[in-house]
């Protein structure tokens, strides 16, 4: 079966299952029933395992009528992978890997280790000295908690230390 039979029958079987569990859930709320969500769920089950299985045959025969002829004429046996009906992301997803095959490229010859150079010794960090709040403008008055207030405030807007 070629490649877009498998992909248009993906389809068939993603849409019928979507459909399916929407339909169940519609009826499930509708009749209040367990009994009602069962049956409609199985039956949605049964018709996605039904297309699931319709594609994994025509994949095992496509596969057994390409061998068989590739065996005639004498050309290499193609990997297992190449038949597979289930496409790569959806391979991908469930195995839990990611597609990472790349194409082979030469390797490059490395170059000789380079010596290691000595290690200067760091330098001591001189501490910082702090820095002094620059004179209030105006006649302002800097509270100790650091607030530059008015020169007209008797209190300190921050803290509300007297001047």
């Amino acid at each position: 079966m070629k490649t877009r039979w498998k992909r248009i029958f993906y389809v068939v079987m993603i849409v019928n299952l979507i459909v399916g569990l929407v339909l169940t859930i519609i009826y499930t709320v509708r009749s209040l029933s367990f009994t009602t969500f069962l049956s409609n769920f199985m039956s949605t089950v049964a018709q996605t395992a039904f297309w699931a299985f319709l594609i994994e045959h025509f994949g095992n025969v496509e596969k057994g009528i390409d061998s068989a002829n590739r065996r005639a004429e004498g050309l290499p046996q193609l990997p297992d992978s190449a038949y597979s009906a289930t496409p790569s992301f959806i391979r991908n997803l469930f195995s839990g890997q990611q597609n990472t095959a790349k194409p082979a490229q030469p390797t490059q010859p490395t170059p000789p280790a380079q010596p290691v150079q000595p290690v200067q010794p760091v330098q001591p960090v001189q501490p910082v000295q702090p820095v002094q709040p620059a004179a209030p403008a105006n006649g302002n008055w800097t509270c100790s908690c650091g607030m530059i207030n008015s020169a007209t405030a008797n209190f300190c807007k921050n803290c509300g230390k007297p001047k």
